[in-house]
């Protein structure tokens, strides 16, 4: 292989003898780098069932809070009866 760079006319021989193959590294990198992303995942899926659970037990407490709102809720007290009756004239 040669090299050639513009504006330079002698051409640069470059040895390619020098390089070697890296693949009994490659087995352990592709491992290591499936252990990062199930790991990885586990721990989005962790993160996401915990949100979930805490949206959830919100949502309940809401729920029940608007039930006892509207069970329990405070009323108006009753009219008196003089106020009641409209058919009277004064």
């Amino acid at each position: 292989m040669t090299v050639e760079i513009e504006n330079m006319t002698p051409r640069i021989p470059v040895p390619l003898a020098d390089i070697q193959s890296s693949e009994p590294e490659s087995a352990q990198g592709e491992m290591a780098l499936f252990s990062l992303s199930l790991l990885s995942v586990v721990l989005a899926g962790m993160v996401l069932f915990v949100t979930r659970q805490r949206w959830e037990e919100r949502e309940e407490m809401y729920q029940r809070a608007k039930i006892r709102r509207i069970v329990f809720g405070t009323r108006p007290p009753p009219r008196p009866p003089e106020l009641l009756d409209t058919s009277r004239e004064e």
